[in-house]
């Protein structure tokens, strides 16, 4: 029950008027100094974002002031959360439950997810913007070609398929090196990047070019 889950999570000893009544599990009734302390808020704290405890909108009303620091100091060492938002969450009482909600749904969805950091393996934003507007230029090449060439239409209509997923990879570096996005957009781009490239060249920083090189035709 929710009682014996906090015990558990905040390594509290629990009194027998605390915890007598596990059919009805009431945060009230936890005395302040259980749940003030530096472990015990950073259990509660990792509990609460994880979601192996669910208080009611009603208890975390009551929890949140005790835990909020220390909430948040959590999401940031997690990377679930950029600094620059904390003074978006749990400000109304009224929106504890939704905030919570938020940053449980992060902590799941990147569970496992690639660090920030791991934006450094790749080029920084100038090459990137290099590599993108040769991207676009070529792009405009081929839709001027598909246009005129009609016994090369279809395999124009493929190399430009190939030419905006190409982009699209570009796309996700930039995201993932731009320094003024928040963290967690930052690493969603390095998730989708993983997943479309690969661990293997995701880890070793090979990334794939900017357009369909196996498309030009050498020149003799």
């Amino acid at each position: 029950m929710l009682r014996e889950e906090a015990k558990d999570h905040c390594m509290m000893t629990a009194t027998n008027d605390v915890c007598d009544d596990h059919r009805h599990p009431r945060w009230d009734v936890l005395p302040t100094n259980i749940i003030v302390g530096s472990s015990h808020e950073k259990h509660l704290a990792l509990a609460l974002l994880k979601g192996t405890i669910t208080p009611s909108a009603q208890e975390l009303q009551q929890i949140i002031p005790f835990v909020q620091n220390e909430i948040l100091k959590q999401a940031i060492e997690l990377q679930i959360m950029d600094t620059r938002e904390t003074r978006c969450f749990f400000g109304k009482p009224e929106d504890f439950s939704l905030d919570l909600a938020a940053l449980r749904s992060r902590f799941k969805e990147f569970c496992g997810a690639p660090p920030v950091e791991d934006a450094y393996r790749f080029p920084n934003r100038e090459i990137v913007q290099g590599v993108q507007k040769f991207n676009r230029a070529y792009r405009e090449y081929l839709a001027a070609k598909k246009d005129v060439n009609l016994l090369e239409r279809e395999e124009v209509k493929d190399a430009l398929k190939e030419t905006d997923s190409l982009n699209e990879i570009w796309d996700l570096v930039r995201d993932a090196r731009c320094e003024s996005y928040y963290t967690h957009v930052r690493r969603r781009a390095l998730k989708r990047l993983l997943e479309s490239i690969g661990p293997e060249a995701f880890y070793s920083s090979a990334l794939p070019p900017g357009v369909p090189l196996w498309r030009f035709k050498s020149i003799d």
